[in-house]
């Protein structure tokens, strides 16, 4: 699958070209490295062409809007590091998204012990990850002693 630029992304690029004497354009486009060029069985290339494979990728996280529910950003966890990708950035966006998790959760449904499915914290990845995280703030219990 291939994932291109907003067309709003693009126009703000264009708009910022005279006002900013180029500054801003290479600002929104050295942002734009770090989104997804194209999206496979083999993982997900982003535009300055690194891979990132789905066997590196630990877990997602989604960010979601208060008034819709739908997504606004997908942090990607993986060997060398995190993916911050604001949905709003990429043409159909939301089904860029969806076939993200898809994708995931079907590697994840492969490698049962690797990873688990979707938590309260909308974390895709291994719950363990998240009961350590709640014991480690004062006071809280862990999901299972309540």
């Amino acid at each position: 699958m291939r994932v291109a630029l907003a067309s709003r992304y693009r126009t703000l690029m264009l708009v910022l070209f005279p006002v900013t004497l180029g500054l801003g354009t290479a600002v929104l486009w050295l942002r734009s490295l770090n989104l997804p060029l194209s999206i496979d069985e083999m993982g997900i290339t982003l535009r300055h062409r690194r891979r990132v494979a789905w066997d590196s990728i630990r877990k997602i996280g989604l960010s979601r809007s208060y008034l819709d529910g739908r997504v606004s950003q997908i942090r990607i966890h993986h060997a060398g590091g995190i993916c911050k990708i604001p949905v709003r950035a990429l043409e159909d966006g939301q089904e860029v998204a969806k076939t993200i998790i898809a994708m995931f959760e079907q590697r994840a449904s492969q490698n049962p012990a690797e990873s688990g499915p979707l938590d309260r914290d909308n974390i895709i990845g291994d719950p363990r990850v998240t009961a350590r995280r709640l014991q480690l703030i004062p006071g809280s219990r862990h999901p299972a002693e309540q």
